[in-house]
This record gives structure tokens, C-alpha cells and sequence, in this order.
């Protein structure tokens, strides 16, 4: 190991500092942050337990695609009752005519 001078050890712990600083400000935001974000998933979904929060979206997931299949279904019904309106009319017109 090569010796360094009081001056380059003094300048590598200066920047070593400056980094845990830099670390333990990033740390601090992080750690509030997720704290806000706990609280705004309490507030809306009753936990911030992460788990759990899956769980319900995966329930709502599936409960959105059940709802979206039953919308999907009941337009192919209603197009399928135009059709057979639009088909009696065209009949009905061609009769007439």
C-alpha cells in the first residue's frame, strides 16, 4: 500500500462524506416518501400492506374483465337485435315494394 499525504487522505474522507450525506438526504426523502405513499394506500384501499395490495388488484382485475366480458356480450345482443330489425325492415321494404 503506497503512502498518502495528510492532504489526499483529507480530500478522499471529504468526498466519502459528502457521498454518506448525499446517501443519508436521499435515504430520508425515500423513507418519507414511502411513508406518504403508506398513508395514501391506508386512505384509499384500508392497508399498506403490499401483499395484500395485490391481492386486490388482482381482484379487481378479474371483476373489471368480468364486467367488460358482460358489457361485450350484451352489445353483440344488441347488434344481433338491429340485425334482425334491419333484416325485417329490408323484408318488409321489398315486400312493399
Amino acid at each position: 500500500m503506497t503512502a498518502r499525504t495528510i492532504e489526499a487522505l483529507k480530500q478522499e474522507y471529504e468526498a466519502l462524506n459528502e457521498q454518506r450525506i448525499k446517501a443519508e438526504t436521499e435515504f430520508e426523502s425515500a423513507n418519507k416518501n414511502l411513508k406518504t405513499l403508506q398513508a395514501q394506500a391506508t386512505d384509499e384501499f384500508g392497508t399498506s400492506d403490499a401483499d395484500e395490495l395485490k391481492k386486490m388488484l388482482k381482484k379487481m382485475e378479474a371483476e373489471n374483465e368480468q364486467q367488460r366480458s358482460e358489457y361485450q356480450d350484451l352489445l353483440d345482443k344488441i347488434n344481433g337485435e338491429l340485425k334482425s330489425v334491419e333484416e325485417a325492415t329490408s323484408v318488409s321494404d321489398s315486400a312493399e315494394g
